[in-house]
């Protein structure tokens, strides 16, 4: 886990905290990509559809956050899983948006999202759905009923 933490805040030390130009995030996006196992293409396609690339973009109702749109909700556990440390005076909402706001780290954060997705559902596809509406989305979830079916469909012939 100190590992993780490690390679997390060198990965925030190593670019701009707040990555000015288009170009800048896009290298970001394309070395996390790297990183985390995932096409550079999808990262970079969560990044101009979430946000077309404006690094504090909120969302409808101020619900999501940065280059990837995270919600609070969403992005704490992932920090959580990384290890990442809160200091408690300050409050968990108020570093959460302050984190979310940063673009190194909100594209991080996303990038482990969509690992975790593409791990959990074994599809590009279904994990940008899992990204967009939530793992237990109803249509995610028919989605999966159906893949399982047709996999018992396939394996009885």
């Amino acid at each position: 886990m100190a590992i993780v933490k490690a390679v997390f805040l060198s990965m925030l030390l190593a670019h701009p905290a707040h990555a000015a130009t288009r170009a800048d995030l896009e290298r970001v996006a394309v070395e996390t990509a790297a990183r985390h196992g995932i096409p550079p293409a999808l990262l970079l396609g969560v990044c101009q559809t979430e946000s077309n690339w404006e690094p504090h973009a909120l969302g409808d109702g101020g619900a999501s956050f940065g280059v990837c749109q995270i919600q609070i909700g969403t992005g704490l556990p992932i920090l959580y899983t990384v290890a990442m440390c809160f200091n408690p005076r300050r409050g968990r909402r108020e570093t959460m948006r302050r984190v979310l706001m940063t673009p190194a780290a909100n594209i991080h954060l996303a990038a482990v999202l969509l690992r975790t997705y593409i791990d959990r559902f074994g599809d590009e596809t279904l994990a940008v759905m899992a990204y967009n509406g939530g793992p237990d989305h109803p249509l995610l979830k028919h989605w999966l009923k159906v893949r399982e079916a047709k996999r018992r469909y396939e394996e009885k012939r």
